[in-house]
């Protein structure tokens, strides 16, 4: 991460830029984590749990939010229902940021950057954005989902007998792995397609060495494209192919 280099002596010059950097660079590292954790998602790292009471209100724990690049505190509070509520995101200023500056205006320096539970039309003054309740997910639940599916194959191609075909997906990280066999010559051949949900951000492609059924050895390339199609193409011909499937990639959430 950024940082501001402490190790020349002889009387720092400080002013308000290294502050200022120092508070990008601290920003900037935390925002670049909670992304990998949860993409652009919004989440609740901990606590922030809501119950019903009795007395028609919900009472919200002490936790905390990722929203919009950065994290938002949570103290514990209570909030009517039966309204379906939202998150409030918004700024306060602690008193004892009050600062008489040089040129003789007063400022407050001290922003205070929370979030509040509460019903539409109610929000904190100083609110920077809102958010419905049900938009905001666990980041446990992100970072231990774990999906399946089941490609659908096409053109004639079928998985090999006593062989399987597993997709599944942790995080953002997708796995394709089995083995298929192909019946025709595969040029620019659609083999399978992968459902929405599972299909890679950024197309993907490489080279396979495949034995056919006459035991020679030929090159096979193959492109996984954002549609979810994987293509094999190869010039050789008259062959039925049994291709081991081994892919690793990354999608959406």
């Amino acid at each position: 991460m950024n940082r501001i280099n402490t190790n020349y002596n002889g009387g720092f010059p400080l002013n308000l830029n290294d502050l200022r950097f120092n508070d990008d660079a601290i920003r900037l590292a935390l925002r670049d984590i909670m992304r990998g954790l949860a993409g652009d998602q919004a989440v609740v790292i901990f606590g922030c749990q809501i119950v019903e009471l009795e007395t028609e209100n919900y009472q919200v724990s002490e936790g905390a939010i990722f929203y919009q690049g950065e994290i938002w505190h949570v103290y514990q509070h209570t909030v009517d229902y039966p309204d379906v509520p939202n998150w409030a995101f918004y700024v306060s200023h602690d008193p004892d940021g009050n600062k008489m500056f040089k040129d003789g205006i007063q400022h407050n320096t001290y922003e205070v950057r929370n979030a509040l539970l509460c019903l539409p039309g109610s929000y904190p003054e100083g609110t920077l954005y809102t958010i419905s309740a049900d938009q905001v997910l666990n980041l446990k639940d992100v970072f231990l989902e774990v999906g399946w599916a089941d490609p659908t194959l096409m053109n004639g191609t079928t998985i090999v007998t006593g062989s399987g075909l597993l997709l599944g997906k942790s995080l953002k990280t997708v796995t394709l792995h089995g083995k298929i066999h192909v019946s025709i010559d595969p040029v620019g051949l659609i083999v399978l397609n992968i459902p929405a949900g599972f299909r890679p951000t950024l197309a993907t492609g490489g080279y396979l060495q495949v034995k056919t059924s006459t035991d020679d050895i030929i090159t096979v390339r193959y492109i996984l494209g954002t549609d979810g199609n994987l293509t094999y193409f190869t010039l050789d011909e008259g062959h039925g192919l049994d291709i081991d499937v081994c892919l690793t990639f990354f999608t959406a959430y």
